[in-house]
């Protein structure tokens, strides 16, 4: 599915090649205003390859999209999941087959809410979940084209493909990763 289907989607920026001490990996161009990029509050997340949406991902981690991006980047060191170490290696494997691989999102709206707490009431600021937002979407996306998004592996209940398990058990056994 196109990026451009959803209209509300914001883009935030592209992976590009680069050597962090001789070893080859990707950073973030990023093309969207700082406040957007370290925006707290919810957000779904579009991972795109040449137009088209590859992963539907949600998160809450502050710091914005800048938290939620970090984690791929560095996702070939340490003890990754196998989600951030699959998802690190298809952006790196995309960017390798000179494709362009971009970030959007759809950053939660705010409410005003009332709360009432132990002896006053507090008048806040609050996003709702974005769990619910990226169900909304995954579900959309598998009705217009039969399935999830290609990256979107546990949704579609397909496994990781064998390469990628296996370099993450290689990296995992090594103790620390590369560094």
């Amino acid at each position: 599915m196109d990026i451009n289907t959803d209209a509300r989607a914001i883009h935030v920026g592209n992976a590009y090649l680069t050597q962090i001490n001789g070893r080859e990996t990707w950073k973030m161009n990023y093309v969207c205003e700082n406040e957007l990029q370290t925006r707290e509050g919810g957000r779904v997340y579009y991972i795109v390859v040449d137009g088209e949406i590859h992963k539907i991902g949600q998160s809450e981690a502050r710091g914005g999209i800048r938290s939620t991006i970090s984690p791929y980047m560095g996702g070939d060191k340490g003890s990754p999941s196998l989600r951030t170490f699959g998802v690190h290696t298809l952006i790196l494997q995309n960017l390798r087959e000179n494709r362009e691989v971009s970030f959007w999102i759809r950053p939660m709206e705010t409410t005003r809410v009332t709360i009432h707490g132990i002896n006053r009431i507090h008048e806040l600021e609050v996003t709702s979940s974005a769990k619910h937002l990226e169900e909304v979407l995954r579900k959309e996306y598998k009705d217009l084209l039969g399935r999830y998004p290609p990256w979107n592996f546990q949704e579609n209940g397909e496994d990781w493909p064998r390469e990628i398990h296996g370099s993450h058990m290689m990296l995992l056994s090594r103790g620390t990763g590369r560094n």
